[in-house]
């Protein structure tokens, strides 16, 4: 299903560029002659669908007798990840073949009980460090922290280290936008000691919730809280 998606966009794109501009042709932009037609409806699996950005409709532009839809629109409705590379010029659907790493600005977290960091210190886990990550210092009742693809990527991917804790094992939970009504996307359970590689898709996902569970009678003893947990080298792609 998803590389029918795929290529239903792919075609539009390739549509556009065949039916209208030449890749090839000096200079690479063209001025063109199209309308916007405002009387055509859209229907998608079933339902009435009409492109929205920054709030504002999209309508279909008429080009040489063919309707060209918002290929981000499109593929938001369509659950394919739209990413634009500025310095290729270049239109990303789906997954990406290269990994984008991570920055403070993807991250989130609530009340000091993680953080983003560079630390090699803090990074080290034994057998290796990482050159990047996210450090959980203490277990919350409910969400740890946030990755924000903003629907951008098709994938979200990290190795987690359980360094220290009061348990042998720690349950992970990754959420599509709200730990509480969102959907959970993936869970891993990871062994004191051991570094765990993940990786799972994010079509269509704004943002990662990470919930690490707890039991409630640790909520008493706030060293049974204590912990460290790495996140390291989160990626999207």
């Amino acid at each position: 299903m998803f590389k029918f998606r795929k290529s239903i966009i792919g075609a539009i794109i390739v549509g556009f560029i065949v039916g209208g501009i030449s890749v090839t042709a000096t200079p690479k932009v063209a001025e063109i002659k199209a309308s916007i037609n405002y009387g055509i409806r859209m229907v998608l699996n079933g339902k009435p669908f009409q492109p929205m950005e920054n709030a504002k409709t999209i309508r279909p532009i008429i080009y040489n007798g063919r309707s060209y839809l918002p290929v981000r629109s499109l593929g938001e409705a369509l659950g394919v990840a739209v990413n634009w590379d500025s310095a290729t010029q270049t239109i990303i659907l789906g997954e990406r073949t290269d990994k984008v790493k991570l920055t403070a600005n993807d991250y989130k977290g609530y009340s000091g009980n993680s953080s983003f960091t560079i630390d090699q210190e803090v990074l080290d886990v034994g057998d290796k460090i990482y050159e990047y990550g996210v450090h959980v210092r203490k277990i919350r009742l409910s969400d740890s922290h946030t990755y924000h693809p903003k629907a951008k990527y098709s994938k979200f991917g990290c190795e987690i280290s359980f360094i220290a804790g009061e348990d042998e094992e720690r349950t992970i939970k990754f959420f599509a936008e709200d730990h509480l009504k969102g959907t959970l996307i993936k869970e891993v359970t990871v062994k004191k000691g051991e570094n765990k590689k993940v990786e799972f898709k994010i079509d269509n996902v704004n943002k990662i919730v990470v919930d690490i569970p707890v039991p409630f009678d640790y909520l008493s003893t706030s060293s049974k809280l204590d912990c460290k947990i790495i996140f390291g080298e989160p990626y999207f792609k």
